[in-house]
C-alpha cells in the first residue's frame, strides 16, 4: 500500500457537530412547505399536481434530515473509536518490555 493518512478525531467530531447542527433546516423548510398543501388554484388538476409535488419534496426533505442525523451519529461514533483505538495501542506499547 502506498501513501498514508492521518485521522484527527477532533476534526471528525467537529464534522459530526456541523451535520447535527444542520438537521433542523430541512425540517423547518418541510414544515413551511407542508402548510402550502392546502393551496387552491381554482384548477383542481393543477392544485392536485402542486400538492403531489409538495408531498414529494417534503418527503425528500425528511430523508435529508434522517441522513444528516445518521451521518452525524456515525461520525461521532467513528471519532470515539479512533480515540479508543489510539488509547489501546498506546497501552500495548507501554506493556512492551525490551529484553537485553
Amino acid at each position: 500500500m502506498s501513501g498514508s493518512f492521518m485521522v484527527q478525531p477532533d476534526r471528525v467530531l467537529s464534522s459530526s457537530q456541523v451535520f447535527s447542527g444542520q438537521q433542523g433546516t430541512p425540517s423547518q423548510l418541510g414544515e413551511m412547505l407542508n402548510g402550502a398543501r392546502g393551496v387552491d388554484t381554482g384548477d383542481p388538476g393543477l392544485s392536485a399536481e402542486i400538492q403531489a409535488l409538495l408531498g414529494q419534496f417534503t418527503a425528500a426533505l425528511s430523508g435529508l434530515t434522517a441522513g444528516l442525523t445518521r451521518d452525524a451519529a456515525g461520525l461521532a461514533r467513528n471519532a470515539q473509536r479512533y480515540e479508543a483505538t489510539d488509547a489501546a495501542v498506546a497501552r500495548s506499547f507501554d506493556q512492551i518490555r525490551p529484553s537485553l
